[in-house]
C-alpha cells in the first residue's frame, strides 16, 4: 500500500523519516522523502548485494540472535533482518549482511542445506 503525505514544516518531515522501517500497525513502515527532482536514497540497498545472504525455510521461532550466532562462524555479521508479514508474524526468511564479500561466500558454501532448528 502506497501513501503520499505533504508536510507544512521541514521538521515534520524529519520526524516522519524517523519512522522508516519501524513497526506501524503490525507492519514495517517504509518511509522516504520524495522531491520534485529526486527521490531520497533508501536506507537499504535495492540492488543485489554481494555481502548479503538470503536465508529461507526458517522456523518461525528462529531469532535474529540465533541467526547471527550461526553465521558469525563465517565472518563478521553487520546485520540480520528477519521479514514479517502484514500482521507482524515471521515469514520464514531473513537477510544476513556481512562486512566482507568473502564471508558471505563462505556462509553460502557452508550453510546451504544445513539443518537449523529442525529445518534445512
Amino acid at each position: 500500500l502506497f501513501r503520499s503525505v505533504e508536510f507544512a514544516k521541514p521538521e515534520e518531515v524529519e520526524k516522519a523519516l524517523q519512522l522508516d522501517r519501524q513497526e506501524l500497525n503490525g507492519k514495517a513502515a517504509l518511509v522516504s522523502q520524495y522531491g520534485k527532482k529526486t527521490a531520497a536514497k533508501p536506507r537499504y540497498p535495492v540492488q543485489l548485494s554481494r555481502t548479503t545472504v538470503f536465508v529461507s525455510n526458517l522456523k518461525f521461532s528462529a531469532t535474529k540472535e540465533e541467526l547471527k550466532e550461526l553465521f558469525e562462524t563465517h565472518g563478521s555479521v553487520k546485520e540480520v533482518r528477519k521479514t514479517l508479514d502484514g500482521q507482524g508474524r515471521p515469514r520464514g526468511f531473513a537477510y544476513v549482511e556481512f562486512e566482507e564479500v568473502k564471508s558471505a561466500q563462505a556462509a553460502i558454501r557452508n550453510v546451504d542445506g544445513l539443518l537449523f532448528k529442525g529445518r534445512n
